[in-house]
């Protein structure tokens, strides 16, 4: 009997959750963010990421900036934190929190391709000519 392609559930995830002054706070799963909130993300991430200068650098107006950004993240990937308990914390707080997601995340979407990746039981890839009986373009 043949395997199914792809396995899909809509069941509740089982969420990974971090701990703020002994409070559980649950992250969301890659899988639930909409096309939009990924991108955004990925949108602050890069932004993040080009300013690329040592703190000592970063200019007030930057540093208010970054701020913001990891606060719209943390809105994102964290499920119920209060704005009390996000303008607590650091900015470097603030960032543990959003690559803990982003490891958590990175993680679950590497596994998914590498096991899209599978080789066939006549040890082809899937979708190759080998595989599917299609000749390839060059013959």
């Amino acid at each position: 009997m043949a395997e199914p392609v792809l396995t899909l559930d809509t069941l509740e995830p089982v969420r990974s959750f971090i701990t703020i002054d002994k409070k559980r706070y649950e992250l969301r799963d890659a899988d639930e963010l909409t096309l939009t909130q990924t991108a955004h993300i990925h949108r602050l991430a890069q932004e993040i990421s080009n300013a690329g200068k040592p703190e000592a650098q970063v200019t007030e107006e930057e540093a208010k900036r970054f701020e913001d950004f990891a606060n719209e993240m943390l809105a994102i990937v964290v499920i119920g934190l209060p704005d009390e308990m996000r303008d607590k914390l650091t900015i470097r707080k603030k960032y543990q929190i959003v690559s803990a997601f982003n490891a958590l995340a990175s993680q679950k979407w590497s596994t998914e391709v590498g096991e899209g990746s599978s080789k066939t039981s006549d040890g082809s890839s899937q979708g190759s000519a080998d595989s599917t009986g299609v000749p390839s373009a060059s013959g």
